[in-house]
């Protein structure tokens, strides 16, 4: 089973995500997302106004890509902060078919399009962990 991670990247959405990638993946799931390493190295928020459009269009394509490239998208929803990405990347989860798995407390219609829907992060890990076991 393969995994997208989406979140804020701010806020500490960034050490959320990182937490639970690496739990993921000490599970043996693979997680698709490039996303936080790549906030880490450049050491720039996601919208960060010194990224020229070319950069821009590379990370954003590739987040594109690598949210079709897993079967599930876990959106870590974002309080206190503000996202874009991420709700662009459930978009894209939504059309690409994925199952969408959303953990944390936020209003909005859009979170209408998950198929599971966790009040925290360690509920919606388990459940990640209990799919990923049924997978042969």
């Amino acid at each position: 089973m393969k995994v997208y991670v989406a979140g804020a990247s701010s806020g500490g959405g960034l050490d959320r995500a990182e937490l639970w990638v690496k739990r993921l993946r000490d599970e043996g799931i693979h997680v698709t997302c490039t996303w936080p390493k790549s906030i880490r190295a450049h050491k720039v928020g996601a919208n960060s106004p010194a990224w020229s459009q070319r950069k821009c269009s590379v990370l954003a394509r590739g987040c594109v890509r690598e949210v079709l490239d897993a079967h599930v998208l876990w959106f870590h929803l974002p309080k206190d902060v503000t996202t874009s990405g991420a709700w662009v990347e459930l978009g894209v989860a939504f059309t690409g078919h994925k199952r969408i798995v959303l953990s944390g407390d936020n209003a909005s219609v859009f979170t209408g399009l998950a198929d599971d829907i966790y009040d925290d992060d360690q509920t919606a890990f388990d459940a990640l962990v209990a799919m990923h076991k049924l997978v042969p």
